[in-house]
């Protein structure tokens, strides 16, 4: 079982956390260096986005150095993630919600986004685990307030986000070791899957850039992959894409469950 020691380096403004967190590991920084910014001139977000990086929110990138099969490497988001959910609820008695694989939800609107980049250098591999949380209401930008929270919208009072990072490495450390001391990961899928109401019977979307795949969730594949129930009958497994809820045909979920029960053809 892996021990996480931390150690902090904090910035007022970067260009991303994540960047900072990949320059130090090529330079040989060990597991637990912490980057933490009050402010993100470039932050990241999935498929090259952007992340809005206000005064107001905790923007931390993460070193690790797991001893892991490449394959088991994805399976960091879900970890990552199920952290976060547990420091929102334990420190604000939040209910938070995962949409695969890496948004954290309250009240069906995005209060944490996670992206996990992988380096490798002379001194080998290393897993960047950049995390974005919108702690107060200056953190979003007004365009955002539809789809997206915050920590205070959502108590109705403010955090400290200094605490917020203290109990957020906490969970991290905690998480990290169980997922490094089970050799087959199924603890962490069994935690996200308790923790997210997308793993099962979830009517969803899924843009995966090549197409708009639209079904029912069915759980996930032991490598962290999303299964769906296509409308069409078919059980695609979703490695990568943009996830959004739909809502519930008349009976769908039945009805797909019932004529798809035999199902045997997966889609990459």
């Amino acid at each position: 079982m892996r021990t996480l020691n931390f150690q902090i380096v904090r910035f007022e403004e970067i260009d991303s956390t994540n960047t900072e967190a990949m320059r130090q590991a090529r330079n040989g920084a060990f597991e637990g260096l912490v980057i933490i910014a009050s402010r993100q001139t470039a932050g990241k977000g999935r498929a090259g986005r952007t992340w809005n990086s206000n005064d107001g929110g905790l923007y931390l990138s993460l070193i690790l150095r797991p001893d892991v099969d490449f394959r088991q490497i994805p399976l960091l988001t879900l970890m990552a993630a199920n952290a976060v959910s547990d420091a929102l609820k334990e420190s604000f008695g939040l209910e938070p919600d995962i949409k695969w694989p890496n948004d954290i939800l309250v009240s069906e609107k995005k209060i944490c986004g996670i992206l996990c980049e992988t380096c490798d250098s002379e001194f080998g591999k290393a897993v960047i685990v950049g995390i974005g949380v919108n702690v107060s209401e200056d953190a979003l930008d007004e365009e955002l307030c539809e789809i997206a929270t915050s920590i205070e919208r959502e108590t109705g009072k403010p955090a400290d986000i200094e605490e917020f990072a203290k109990r957020l490495l906490h969970s991290i450390a905690t998480h990290y070791a169980r997922f490094t001391f089970d050799a087959t990961k199924t603890v962490v899928l069994a935690d996200w899957q308790a923790r997210s109401s997308y793993c099962n019977g979830k009517d969803i979307s899924v843009d995966t850039g090549r197409e708009v795949i639209e079904g029912v969730t069915r759980g996930l594949h032991p490598s962290g992959a999303l299964f769906v129930m296509q409308t069409t009958g078919k059980l695609a497994l979703i490695t990568a894409g943009d996830v959004k809820h739909l809502r519930p045909r008349k009976n769908s979920s039945d009805e797909i469950a019932e004529t798809n029960r035999d199902a045997d053809s997966v889609e990459l």
